[in-house]
């Protein structure tokens, strides 16, 4: 797997222009799970509130999640050291109205969160119509000087989701663990089996 091309063309497609140098460092640096570590960037609820989004996105299952491959010092560092300083600015606003919206529903101190108090807020803003979700990309994907007074709040919530989002799987799909022990491929034009039936390679279309 060419890592770097992977590494690449995920983060163009996110939106990013990253410096290979850069983010092949923030990644060769989160390699260990470190349960106590210090973040650079987020402060400590926020530290917490990524874990639990990262690892609601990317639980473990048969497969190391987010917390198994260290995402969260991942979305951290690259925060602190890749990302910038305008992005960081939405990403900080969108975290303080996402704290906002859950002192409101639980009454209580974000720093007393749950996990499973995350993932009910989080459908709050995930479990929308087609149109919202088109309305959100299209929103999101404007220049800051080009959204309405009445939309900033809308925007700025989902720059901090998404920028969570997309760097969690940027962070799991370019782990070194992951391109070599999970993503195998095959080689092109494939290896050669001679007498293949005809039903065989039709099979090969099916969805």
């Amino acid at each position: 797997m060419d890592r770097r091309k992977a590494i690449k063309n995920l983060a163009l497609g996110l939106g990013y222009s990253i410096a290979m140098p850069s983010l092949v460092s923030v990644l060769n640096s989160c390699t260990a799970k470190e349960p106590d570590w210090q973040p650079v960037f987020l402060n400590d609820t926020q530290k917490m509130f990524v874990s639990y989004l990262s690892d609601i996105i990317l639980p473990t299952t048969n497969l190391p999640g987010a917390l198994d491959l260290a995402i969260p010092q991942f979305i951290d560092k690259i925060l602190n050291t890749v990302v910038i300083d305008e992005e960081k600015e939405h990403v900080l606003n969108g975290w303080k109205i996402f704290e906002k919206a859950y002192q409101k529903k639980y009454e209580k101190e974000s720093v007393k969160a749950t996990k499973e108090e995350c993932l009910e807020l989080l459908k709050t803003y995930f479990n929308t119509s087609k149109e919202r979700e088109e309305y959100i990309f299209r929103l999101i994907g404007l220049d800051v000087e080009e959204v309405l007074p009445s939309e900033m709040e809308v925007f700025l919530i989902y720059k901090f989701l998404i920028t969570i989002r997309s760097f969690t799987l940027l962070g799991f799909y370019t782990s070194e663990y992951i391109g070599e022990q999970v993503l195998s491929y095959d080689p092109i034009p494939g290896k050669y089996e001679p007498c293949i039936p005809v039903s065989r390679i039709g099979n090969a279309w099916s969805l």
